[in-house]
This record gives C-alpha cells, sequence and structure tokens, in this order.
C-alpha cells in the first residue's frame, strides 16, 4: 500500500503508522486485515460490532494528542503528533498480548524507512524525530494477578513535524 502524499501531513503519518505496522508479515498473521481498525481507511465506521472469537485480537492506531508551535523558530514551525497503538484481545492472558507486542516493537524498528522518507509536505520530509513514550498498560487491579481489559495501549511515541513558517503561511 502506498501512502497519500495528497493528505495533510497528520493524516500521513497516522497512514504511514499503518504502512510501518503491514509491512511485518509474522504481526498481519497474528492480526490479519480484518481486525485491524483502521480509521485512515474509508470505512466511516471500521469497527466490528457483536465480537466473534475469530474477531480477536484487534489492533488500532490512535491519535493521543497534537502541539503545534508556530513559529518555532524565526523560519520554522513544528508539529508534534502523539500516537498510539492499541490491541484488544479478548483473553486475559498475557501470552496473547505478548507476541503482537514484540512484533510491533520490531515493525516499528522500521520507522524511518515507512515514516520519515514517506511522509511528504511541498516536497520535503517533514518528519524529523520520533520519541517513545510510555504506553499505559491499563490493568484490571481487581484481580490477583492483575489482568489487562478492553483496549490496551501497546506503543506511544511522539512524531515531530518540522515546516517553513512559509509554507504553513501560506
Amino acid at each position: 500500500m502506498a501512502l497519500d502524499t495528497t493528505k495533510d501531513p497528520i493524516h500521513q503519518v497516522l497512514e504511514s503508522v499503518w504502512i510501518t505496522l503491514r509491512a511485518n508479515t509474522t504481526l498481519t498473521t497474528l492480526i490479519p486485515t480484518g481486525n485491524q481498525v483502521d480509521y485512515t481507511s474509508t470505512d466511516r465506521d471500521p469497527e466490528k460490532q457483536g465480537l466473534l472469537s475469530a474477531d480477536l485480537p484487534q489492533m488500532r492506531v490512535v491519535l493521543k494528542g497534537l502541539q503545534g508551535q508556530i513559529p518555532a523558530t524565526s523560519s520554522s514551525c513544528t508539529l508534534t503528533i502523539e500516537i498510539g497503538i492499541e490491541l484488544l484481545a479478548g483473553d486475559k492472558r498475557f501470552e496473547i498480548l505478548t507476541s503482537p507486542i514484540w512484533e510491533i516493537y520490531q515493525a516499528m524498528s522500521h520507522y524511518r524507512q515507512y515514516i520519515f522518507q514517506a511522509v511528504t509536505y511541498n516536497t520535503e520530509n517533514p518528519v524529523k524525530k520520533m520519541m517513545p513514550l510510555k504506553a499505559e498498560i491499563d490493568l484490571n487491579e481487581k484481580r490477583d494477578p492483575p489482568t489487562p481489559a478492553g483496549w490496551v495501549g501497546v506503543w506511544a511515541c511522539a512524531l515531530e513535524l518540522f515546516f517553513s513558517t512559509n509554507t504553513v503561511k501560506a
């Protein structure tokens, strides 16, 4: 799947994360396309209703936050995009989560190829920096030992984009 560079840079970042994840064939075997909740797709409601065991695990990429600086310097602006990758296992055993988590980690190690070099705005590659963030794994503390409950954040990062101030103001 090729990145649609006619879209805005925020959409391109989210779409490029999906491309990065889908390049890992082991991950797509663990979580097939039908179980990938892709909010960048053309589907108005990509979430499945009435889940069956074949519908799990599911994976989604979520937009967690944005922070812009206009201008960051006399000639440039920055936009920081925080994203998260979440899993819905439908099973409370950690072993069901650890294989997809490892494959997500391996997939995201290729971020330079699939994100930095692919996202384009006015013929430039604005993504210059990726900073890992702590993924808060929500645990159900009422159980002993605590177990994953619902959607579980397994990866988080902030991607920093730099733009010419004149380009942004155009």
